[in-house]
């Protein structure tokens, strides 16, 4: 055997030890994660914080939802604990329409606050909100409006 031979022996060795000291190392964070977060793999809730969220919408988006037919109701979320129950308990009904909630109490919100609602609004920029309010959307146009607590309440049992 040549020195080449030996120098490519020695090398071929020296290349497998390390590339068997990464696994072992690579092992050892895999296994230690494992005991810290006590799971083989990151687990998704179906029905998480990831589909609430999408229930609830900026009142910009009202007019442009993909269903055929949606609920949006306009209310402001800290005030009206009440009216939250009760979006909880209609979207528990077999039949029910989608429905999305819009938190009048969010400043992103605010510049469709008013004194005077406009319930024939064709458009966003039209449309103005007075107090908590529930409208029916069908294929992007209002076809029912609703104001007031008890009123908005009432039609989502």
């Amino acid at each position: 055997m040549s020195k080449k031979d030996v120098n490519e022996k020695f090398d071929m060795k020296k290349a497998v030890k390390m590339l068997v000291v990464i696994l072992i190392i690579l092992a050892l964070f895999y296994g230690l994660s494992l005991l810290i977060t006590k799971s083989p793999s990151p687990q998704v809730e179906k029905k998480g914080s990831a589909e609430i969220q999408n229930r609830e919408i900026l009142l910009g988006s009202s007019f442009n939802r993909k269903d055929n037919e949606y609920l949006v109701v306009f209310y402001n979320k800290k005030v009206n604990t009440s009216l939250t129950e009760a979006i909880v308990n209609y979207r528990t009904k077999d039949k029910h329409l989608p429905t999305y909630e819009v938190d009048m109490g969010n400043g992103m919100n605010a510049s469709h606050k008013s004194d005077v609602s406009n319930e024939y609004a064709e458009s966003v920029e039209e449309l103005q909100i007075n107090g908590t309010t529930l409208i029916k959307f069908s294929k992007g146009k209002i076809v029912e409006y609703v104001e007031g607590d008890s009123e908005v309440t009432e039609y989502l049992k």
